[in-house]
């Protein structure tokens, strides 16, 4: 529970534009975890990352795509 808390709790901040390298991080961190709600709760974290910045979550997502 406290990995999908990591990743939904930036989620507000991170759709006005900010914590970009934390929300990164936490992506990053969890990328691999394979249970599908932390994905889905990471995915959406980067989801609304991705309204301020565009190019470097498309890069992330691009880097890890595999």
């Amino acid at each position: 529970m406290l990995r999908k808390a990591a990743d939904v709790s930036l989620i507000v901040q991170a759709k006005h534009g900010k914590f970009l390298e934390e929300s990164i991080s936490i992506a990053k961190f969890l990328l691999t975890d394979g249970d599908d709600m932390i994905d889905m709760g990471y995915g959406w974290l980067l989801k609304e990352a991705s309204r301020k910045h565009t190019d470097e979550v498309f890069s992330f997502i691009m880097e890890h795509k595999g």
